[in-house]
């Protein structure tokens, strides 16, 4: 891979590449290499710099002729992978052609719609008005106005329950507000003049742009509906520019949902496992997502970068940004990137396998255009190591510390007593189980073969290998 790497740089530094890319067009397609760095093999989004001279009509094509539809999107190539390989790599093909049905569209004004979801957007406030699952024939999220959750009841902002709802709360001056969430005296709900924009409809992407001015700040996001993937994502880009001291309240921006559920249990993700709360509205720290579920029916909010949750009732909020101004006065007076997503599932959070959908959130697919000189030995797609079953997760894949061997670190994610089993598809020597400081561990229970390795696991339990190469 670092090779591949290599090479797509040095073509894109040389003055022929788009002369390269044209030809390559012409013949069997520009070869576009898609890396999965996670242990499963998933179907996801893909975005990669848009190459020169591509012609205004193409599909992409696997090595068995089956076609993906492009999407040509703000100087980016858009397209959903399927089935990239475990911590493997799968190329694809791009070339002219058209591509007939049309999945991720936009029926009417404000409407996104997949093979698995059915959203609106709500033409004034800029919230869902309402999301549908068609897979499980489950209305999702609506407006509600039969109940009002985490909204005091006696203020103007004591309107019907929306979702995706942004909220400004107000924080009452106190000491050291980087370390504390002081008092709220006041929430100011974003529901008022938004800009809405369909910015795409089309085979790989549906997206709503919306923006909400506060103050001296705008906040833009984008709501995507991609095909072949059940989640939606906010994109989100937020230049805050509010700034608050020891004598004014602090303003901090949440992200609210409702989702239509019956009696339900919070769950959020924590360091090498996970923890039930009680779901009681205060902020709580959680890792890749918190979760939501009724036994029959649940909603997951997965981030990539933010870590500040409450729940309340069926209401889970994540905070966005806050305006702390000591020891820093302005620590976050700056431009923000990042997304969130909601992944609606049938079951709890174990079968609907949570735990993976924050890994392929944080961990995107790579996608890199290769030059093909029709002479490499390498198969069209290949999976590097596996492992079963899905509560057992891949975290590290890395050169030890004191030598060339590979560690290899997983843990047990969902708190059962599991056998493990890993394969791998590189040529290993020797395995031996280590421990985080990678020394060697007695009475370890390896079974070690050829193509791989098992070994029993405790709930919750970390274990380290070091991988030996021939």
């Amino acid at each position: 891979m670092l090779n591949l790497i290599y090479y797509y740089f040095r073509c894109c530094s040389n003055n022929s590449f788009p002369q390269f890319i044209e030809q390559l067009l012409k013949k069997q397609g520009l070869p576009i290499l898609v890396f999965n760095s996670l242990a499963w093999g998933r179907d996801d989004i893909v975005s990669l710099p848009l190459p020169e001279n591509i012609p205004a009509s193409c599909i992409l094509k696997d090595e068995k002729g089956n076609v993906y539809p492009v999407q040509i999107l703000e100087d980016k190539l858009l397209f959903v992978a399927q089935g990239v390989p475990s911590f493997g790599y799968k190329v694809f093909y791009l070339t002219e052609g058209e591509v007939k049905d049309s999945s991720v569209v936009s029926r009417e004004p404000l409407i996104l719609e997949n093979e698995f979801f059915t959203l609106k957007i709500d033409d004034k406030s800029g919230t869902i008005a309402y999301l549908y699952d068609k897979k499980n024939y489950k209305a999702v999220m609506r407006r509600q106005r039969n109940e009002v959750v985490g909204i005091p009841e006696k203020t103007e902002f004591a309107t019907p329950v929306m979702n995706n709802l942004l909220q400004v709360l107000y924080e009452l001056p106190h000491p050291m507000s980087a370390w504390a969430i002081g008092p709220i005296s006041s929430i100011k709900n974003l529901i008022t003049n938004p800009e809405i924009e369909v910015i795409a409809s089309g085979p790989a992407v549906g997206r709503i742009r919306i923006k909400h001015k506060l103050n001296h700040s705008m906040i833009t996001q984008d709501i995507c509906l991609y095909k072949g993937v059940p989640r939606i994502d906010f994109i989100t880009k937020i230049d805050w520019q509010e700034k608050a001291d020891c004598t004014t309240e602090a303003p901090m921006l949440k992200a609210s949902f409702t989702p239509i559920l019956n009696r339900t249990r919070a769950t959020f993700e924590i360091p090498f496992g996970y923890i039930e709360r009680v779901a009681d509205g205060r902020e709580v720290p959680a890792l890749q997502w918190v979760d939501i579920s009724d036994g029959e029916y649940g909603v997951s909010l997965l981030s990539d970068t933010k870590y500040g949750f409450d729940v309340k009732g069926n209401t889970m909020r994540i905070t966005l940004v806050r305006t702390s101004y000591e020891p820093d006065p302005v620590p976050d007076t700056r431009k923000h990137t990042f997304t969130y997503s909601i992944y609606p599932h049938k079951g709890d959070w174990k079968e609907a396998e949570t735990a993976r959908r924050g890994y392929e959130l944080n961990h995107p697919l790579i996608a890199l255009p290769i030059e093909s000189t029709g002479k490499g030995n390498l198969p069209q797609g290949k999976s590097f190591l596996s492992l079963i079953p899905s509560n057992v997760v891949a975290t590290c894949l890395k050169k030890t510390e004191d030598s060339n061997d590979l560690i290899l670190r997983v843990y047990e994610s969902r708190g059962e007593r599991t056998k493990a089993n890993i394969e791998f598809n590189f040529p290993v020597k020797e395995i031996a189980e280590v421990d985080l400081l990678e020394r060697p561990v007695k009475n370890s229970d390896i079974s070690f073969r050829n193509s791989g390795f098992s070994f029993s696991m405790n709930p919750y339990e970390i274990k380290t290998f070091r991988l030996r190469l021939r």
